[in-house]
């Protein structure tokens, strides 16, 4: 959108996103004494009172951290709520494909979901082989890849549809001062393959179509990825990993937060004892760790010698996962956000009835900017337009989800989501495309990938 000029009223009757912090509980630097999600949304066990993230998102006023992360439990944990034929909403949501198409129809039940593997980030592509940042494949200890799948929230989907975003031309010609709109959530969910439903503890699972891979040598260099028609085979796999971004009052960068199973890593320390090489991080085995696994071998992409196995299906090398900020956090100095985040992950802990495929689950971390744009064109265009955020980061400033970001957790410049997800100029990797001026549209991966994909073949002019 051009502008925001939605009217609070409209929201008059929802609970002001303090979440029950009182004048009483209010410590000093501003944050309440204690982090917790409302009691209130949990009144009916199957989920029935949580509330649309969308419509909280109005009340966002910046004052603290604490209410960030509640925004972030609100909106994982009504994407998380079963809606009937045995999937979570976001699952219903609309896809890459049907936002292009503009053919997402809400009471259309998917008889199938189709995963892809984890986007690299040069050209934002969704179903490149290669994690953010890297061209590492993560792979599980069963020598499975992680495989992926992306979606919008329904308004996202009517923003899009309605600005004409759904194609390159569209997107070219979009006002620099366009915006997303105020309750907008973009869905990325990471997936691992799983022999049981007690493989991953907490986690959802389900049966999904996954493609068989193939390899070849690109400019000498041997590649793994999934075929331009692929086989597909039907496994069960487990929700590792869902990234959450959400756009809210005053932000227009967006909230990034992302949550795991519980303890789906091990968290390495940060002095410099803990990170010494040879310390074994862990003596117990797990589905993204090896027992006895050292500080030296924990997130290695094994690029250069990775191999694909006859199967089509599996890798020769395991990776070794761990968690090298815990909540995303570098301590001391982000301390107070840090006890946020423990402090919702224990209410969750509490609140979220063991029915609900959420309660299994915690925040990893989120991150925005320190400034509230009060919705205004002229102070974002001053502060965050044509900008990479790193010098007003603010909550968790290292966020990177262990499944998701595993090889760039400690990569300077790419060590948290807004590194790759900017309003910088988007310079597109094939040169007969044309890059895109800055823009706050450009935070949008879903959306890059749309003018990727639709302008692949047309001549720079």
């Amino acid at each position: 959108m051009t502008s925001i000029s939605k009217s609070l009223a409209s929201s008059a009757l929802i609970t002001l996103i303090t979440f029950g912090a009182t004048t009483a509980n209010v410590a000093s630097a501003g944050e309440p004494a204690d982090c917790t999600l409302p009691s209130d949304w949990f009144t009916d066990p199957n989920g029935s009172d949580i509330p649309d993230p969308a419509e909280l998102a109005w009340e966002i006023n910046s004052q603290t951290k604490c209410q960030f992360h509640q925004w972030s439990w609100n909106a994982f944990l009504w994407a998380m709520q079963g809606v009937g034929d045995d999937l979570l909403r976001f699952e219903t949501f609309p896809t890459m494909e049907e936002t292009v198409n503009s053919n997402w129809n809400p009471k259309t039940v998917r008889e199938e979901v189709k995963l892809s593997l984890r986007a690299g980030k040069t050209d934002h592509p969704i179903d490149s082989i290669a994690q953010a940042g890297t061209s590492g494949i993560l792979v599980a200890q069963n020598n499975y890849p992680v495989y992926y799948s992306q979606h919008i929230n329904p308004q996202m989907f009517e923003d899009i549809a309605g600005q004409g975003w759904t194609n390159a031309a569209g997107i070219a010609a979009a006002p620099q001062d366009s915006l997303f709109e105020i309750g907008d959530v973009e869905y990325k969910a990471a997936w691992a393959v799983v022999s049981s439903e007690d493989d991953i503890p907490g986690a959802y699972t389900r049966m999904a179509s996954i493609p068989e891979l193939t390899s070849s040598t690109v400019a000498g260099t041997y590649t793994i990825h999934v075929p331009e028609n692929p086989t597909y085979n039907t496994k069960r796999v487990a929700l590792v990993g869902l990234h959450i971004v959400g756009w809210v009052n005053g932000h227009s960068e967006a909230v990034w937060a992302s949550f795991s199973p519980k303890e789906i890593a091990p968290i390495v320390g940060q002095t410099k004892d803990d990170r010494k090489p040879d310390n074994v991080v862990t003596e117990t085995a797990g589905p993204f760790i090896a027992a006895g696994t050292t500080v030296a071998d924990c997130n290695q992409a094994q690029t250069p010698v990775q191999r694909l196995n006859d199967d089509g299906q599996t890798l020769k090398l395991t990776t070794q996962v761990c968690q090298m900020f815990e909540n995303g956090d570098r301590l001391p100095q982000d301390q107070v956000n840090n006890d946020s985040v423990n402090q919702v992950n224990a209410s969750a802990a509490e609140l979220v009835p063991s029915g609900l495929a959420a309660a299994g689950y915690s925040e990893v971390g989120a991150v925005w900017s320190n400034i509230d744009d009060e919705n205004e064109w002229s102070l974002i265009q001053q502060k965050k337009l044509n900008v990479t955020f790193q010098n007003q980061l603010t909550g968790s400033t290292v966020l990177s989800n262990p499944v998701i970001e595993t090889f760039t957790q400690t990569q300077a410049g790419a060590d948290n989501c807004l590194t790759c997800h900017n309003s910088l100029q988007f310079q597109p990797s094939n040169p007969s495309i044309d890059p895109l001026k800055p823009s706050m549209l450009n935070l949008s991966h879903f959306l890059m990938q749309i003018y990727v994909d639709t302008a692949k073949g047309v001549d720079k002019k």
